[in-house]
């Protein structure tokens, strides 16, 4: 087991693909029942009788599937690792934009030494007879324009609250300084910010509601029920191009290597030695960020899951 270079998808719950049908399915036998005002009349009789609803089905369907995901994938913390400039003890190197410089062989460096830092309580703790798993990321480039590029593609589809944070830091320090504006400074200011005024507004908004409500007329029953039955269909269609969205069309993140740990015995020693990459730790690139999870005990599950999702 080493780090390889291939591509990533976001992490999509199986089964999504039956839902999705199921739910074209039931958004195609709903539209001939809007054709006319009478058949909309009659659909509207056995539609919300909570047997025949299709909407109550799909949801209940996916409500089942979202109970089972949330307990295996939810249901404990995971150990998790961030290695990149920012946080690496002892990098003093930094470019002319005051970004710490990383190479691959000190990320993976942190990255093994953290599992023997004794000041660190969270670290994981698992024996060599312990069952393991780990999922890890690392991207590397020589340049902090294609950094930032690196860490918003992975974001897309793998959004990480602190590879977030560390993409918006780059950012701003490779940009150009910006003039100092010189107080007093101008501010954008909506008068209803004064309470007396919001009052006002509240007031004449009230008026306005009340004159456009006598204006109205009732719409007709038959109209209304066509009304209702039209914003249900509207419903199942948007949850099936939900549905379609994630079963099909997986963003997958290319130039990024990849530690792939199945569940296996070996504890830290194990993963310990799969973060070794003589290749990789040869690269001269300086811009370098390495992300880790780790299952063992109640997170094996998880991690596992999270793995096979991802890879």
């Amino acid at each position: 087991m080493s780090w390889i270079k291939r591509d990533i998808a976001g992490p999509i719950p199986a089964g999504l693909g039956s839902l999705a049908s199921t739910a074209g399915t039931m958004a195609g036998a709903l539209t001939p029942l809007l054709a006319t005002a009478s058949a909309a009349v009659a659909a509207a009789q056995s539609f919300f009788n909570p047997t025949t609803n299709p909407y109550a089905g799909i949801a209940n369907s996916l409500l089942t599937q979202a109970q089972a995901l949330s307990t295996d994938l939810f249901s404990t913390g995971v150990y998790y690792l961030s290695v990149n400039g920012d946080n690496v003890a002892g990098v003093t190197r930094h470019d002319q934009f005051g970004i710490p410089l990383l190479t691959p062989r000190q990320a993976i460096t942190a990255a093994i030494s953290s599992f023997d830092d004794l000041g660190d309580t969270q670290r994981p703790q698992f024996s060599n007879n312990a069952t393991v798993c780990a999922l890890g990321l690392l991207g590397t480039v020589p340049s902090p324009g294609q950094f930032t590029s690196l860490l918003n593609g992975l974001n897309a589809v793998l959004s990480i609250p602190d590879l977030n944070n560390l993409s918006l830091t780059i950012g701003r320090r490779s940009q150009p300084a910006q003039p100092q504006a010189v107080p007093p400074n101008w501010i954008s200011f909506r008068l209803n910010s004064i309470p007396q005024l919001a009052s006002s507004q509240t007031a004449i908004n009230n008026s306005i509601t009340t004159a456009e409500g006598y204006l109205l007329t009732a719409n007709n029953a038959l109209t209304q029920l066509h009304n209702v039955i039209t914003a249900k269909q509207n419903q199942i269609n948007q949850l099936q191009t939900q549905i379609n969205q994630l079963a099909t069309d997986l963003k997958a993140f290319t130039g990024l290597y990849t530690l792939n740990v199945p569940p296996s015995i070996g504890g830290n020693a194990l993963i310990k030695a799969a973060l070794v990459d003589c290749p990789l730790e040869l690269s001269n690139n300086q811009y370098t960020f390495l992300i880790l999870f780790v299952g063992g005990g109640p997170s094996l599950t998880a991690v596992d899951m999270l793995r096979q999702m991802v890879l």
